[in-house]
């Protein structure tokens, strides 16, 4: 039945910004990821507006249903085109845009605002990807230039550096690793950034909000797919990352126990991106993800 009301050429932009074929959208819901399954969708505030033989549909879609084996509700505002052709109206487009609930309050932490130590800036760093300029979403918004990574083996801590190649913004940073924890692209939640078909579990991150003194109000912390769909930015664990910056070097620097991850994580696919008052502006690393090994540090490249 939903095959016969798509058009053979039908095209969508799904929420997370790709553009998929009938083939595609069929296929997304007749071999779901493993551990996920939708179950509803309930559609209300739908208006059709008819032009002789096309028509536009616009409505709102609530989805429930298990993402990673856990249950999930979402609401998206759908907008399509329909076509009449011997009688018989088809959708030729549609475009979902996912319906952005706030944080919760309880998301806020305190973390103090500091300059990196020598000592952090010392760090043997392994380069994953370079990235070209101005290539950001927002030309005056942070434009990332080059992502890096250090584990300190002895105290279990992974730690990411994020150069860029303008100012850095030390009253609104906003950085995050989107981490594909078992290394299968098969699996896990599309990436909201540039690279939209990298799959990830977890993401990795600091956003203040604002600033109060020298200390930072925002996010800190690890999110899951579920947090991703409810705007939860700290919704597994927070207040376990360690963030710093230099001016001189335009970098910041954000740590956190590999533990506090995955106490079984070993190789792993990553995306590094930066961005200011909390909202993504570039992937560093073009349209790919690197891939590392915590038990052999061998570093291979999408």
């Amino acid at each position: 039945m939903f095959a016969r009301i798509l058009s053979d050429d039908y095209t969508e932009v799904s929420p997370s910004g790709t553009v998929d074929s009938k083939m595609t959208v069929l296929a997304r819901y007749k071999t779901p990821t493993a551990g996920s399954a939708l179950q509803a969708v309930d559609v209300n505030e739908s208006e059709i507006r008819i032009y002789e033989t096309t028509a536009t549909v616009t409505a709102r879609l609530t989805l429930t249903g298990t993402a990673n084996g856990q249950s999930v509700r979402s609401s998206m505002r759908a907008t399509f085109v329909c076509r009449k052709q011997r009688s018989q109206w088809q959708f030729v487009a549609g475009q979902m845009t996912v319906i952005r609930t706030p944080a919760a309050p309880t998301t806020l932490s305190t973390f103090k605002i500091s300059s990196a130590p020598e000592v952090i800036k010392g760090f043997a760093w392994v380069k994953l990807a370079d990235d070209a300029e101005g290539d950001g979403r927002v030309k005056q918004s942070a434009d990332g230039k080059a992502f890096f990574y250090f584990f300190d083996r002895a105290m279990d801590m992974l730690w990411f550096r994020f150069d860029l190649y303008n100012d850095i913004d030390i009253d609104a940073p906003a950085v995050s690793v989107a981490i594909d924890t078992d290394a299968n692209q098969s699996s896990g939640t599309n990436w909201y950034g540039a690279n939209s078909t990298f799959k990830f579990e977890k993401i990795v991150s600091v956003g203040p909000t604002q600033r109060q003194g020298d200390k930072y109000v925002g996010y800190n912390g690890i999110t899951n797919e579920k947090g991703v769909l409810e705007r939860n930015w700290t919704n597994e664990k927070k207040e376990i990352v360690t963030f710093y910056f230099d001016r001189e070097s335009r970098s910041y620097f954000m740590g956190i126990k590999r533990s506090d991850i995955d106490p079984s994580l070993v190789k792993i696919n990553l995306i590094g991106s930066v961005g200011e008052n909390a909202l993504w502006n570039d992937d560093i690393g073009e349209d790919k993800y690197s891939t590392i090994d915590l038990g052999t540090t061998e570093i291979k490249k999408s």
